[in-house]
């Protein structure tokens, strides 16, 4: 039959997901997990790999927030939902803010006093800022995050205390619980498909290997920053493969057999779900099952509306608006 595959980030209060929308409330998750519950069985990433005639559904998280220990995971584990947890481990037992949620807090802050890097970088908005972060030289790309740090964590921590990433210790309690799987994100959370397949694939290794020190049961999955067409190489890919780790996009698709020329060519296809998928859920799910058997027609859909969404966006920055994501 066919497989859901949700990606989440953070379980806390939408407003403190800032800009990135990457934060969908506790009463959401659940709310989501039990409308997806009634058609779909829950199942863990190993066992949606092999062949069933269920409707299955798979929960992962990536980035490695707090919020995933201490809001998610007592969630998942009353209902006995398996999830895996994809860690970027550059970040994880250290003093940063994860890059979206870094810049939106130094968006908000008076301009004097804040390193020229981070001003030039923010001088376009928050979406240019992150995209061009995202594709930063790694020495050029850690210094502005410390210069962030130095700014604003205390004032993001204020509001909201699960904002960061974990620290190793929370992690372990994490993969303590027989309800999560740990996998690699990368060490830096940068756009694999900017850098050279030499380093990209060193940012996937040495993930693992960090894992491995610290003596995780490592999932044989691995989830790509970002994760769309243009985040991901095919070559890459199949290097990831290579290695025994299938990667994981965050391409809307349903996985079914009509799609596994598109998983064969970028990987495991998951929706990420933010408050935006989650007030228009209904009509989302029922899009990617009436499209499972055309995912390239989806996908080019898709596609358009990013497209239009961008168009859109760049008017309303000209006409002095903002952006509307």
């Amino acid at each position: 039959m066919s497989t859901l595959i949700l990606c989440f980030h953070r379980i806390a209060h939408p407003d403190h997901g800032g800009r990135s929308l990457l934060a969908v409330s506790p009463e959401d998750f659940e709310k989501t997990l039990t409308e997806i519950g009634r058609s779909r069985e829950f199942v863990t990433l190993e066992e949606s790999s092999r062949p069933s005639s269920a409707q299955r559904a798979v929960v992962t998280f990536d980035d490695g927030y707090l919020d995933n220990l201490t809001a998610a995971l007592p969630i998942l584990e009353s209902r006995g939902i398996p999830a895996t947890f994809f860690l970027s481990t550059g970040f994880i037992d250290s003093d940063l803010l994860f890059p979206p949620d870094a810049l939106d807090a130094v968006m908000e802050v008076p301009r004097v006093g804040i390193s020229a890097g981070l001003e030039n970088l923010i001088a376009n908005g928050y979406w240019k800022a992150l995209d061009t972060l995202a594709s930063s030289p790694t020495d050029h790309y850690w210094r502005v995050l410390e210069d962030a740090r130095d700014v604003v964590r205390d004032r993001v921590l204020a509001e909201d205390p699960t904002r960061r990433p974990m620290t190793l210790i929370e992690a372990k309690d994490l993969a303590r619980s027989p309800m999560a799987s740990i996998g690699p994100h990368t060490v830096s959370h940068r756009r694999l498909s900017h850098l050279k397949v030499e380093e990209a694939l060193d940012e996937v290794e040495a993930s693992v290997e960090w894992l491995n020190r610290e003596n995780f049961d490592i999932s044989p999955f691995f989830a790509y920053p970002y994760g769309q067409v243009a985040d991901i190489s095919p070559v890459l890919s199949a290097k990831i493969r290579d290695r025994g780790f299938e990667p994981l996009t965050t391409l809307p698709i349903v996985v079914t057999g009509r799609s596994r020329a598109i998983q064969q060519r970028w990987g495991t296809p998951r929706l990420s779900v933010g408050p935006s998928e989650i007030a228009q859920w209904s009509i989302i799910s029922r899009l990617m099952d009436a499209f499972g058997d055309i995912p390239r027609v989806w996908l080019s859909l898709l596609a358009l509306r990013r497209s239009a969404r961008v168009a859109v966006s760049r008017f309303r920055a000209k006409a002095g608006k903002g952006i509307a994501w």
